[in-house]
């Protein structure tokens, strides 16, 4: 990214940090993932760049919802069920 930098490569910087924020979230990084689309976003929005809406959407609930707990895998459960 810090190439993109120094190119001025802007939204390229923007796009890289979305992607980032979708690894940290698919990986259960909750908090890395809000940190990387925010940055992306700032930038995104700066330039007036038309994906600036869909970062947007990944910062609103409920899409990235911090747990304190790990997720349990229930085997097709419901989590009331034992």
């Amino acid at each position: 990214m810090e190439m993109r930098r120094e190119l001025g490569e802007r939204h390229r910087e923007g796009t890289t940090l979305d992607r980032l924020g979708d690894s940290h979230h698919d990986a259960g990084n909750a908090t890395e993932a809000r940190a990387a689309w925010r940055l992306a976003l700032d930038i995104l929005t700066t330039l007036d760049h038309p994906n600036a809406a869909h970062v947007r959407a990944k910062l609103d609930p409920p899409h990235v919802a911090v747990s304190p707990e790990p997720m349990i895998a229930t085997g097709g459960r419901g989590l009331d069920r034992p």
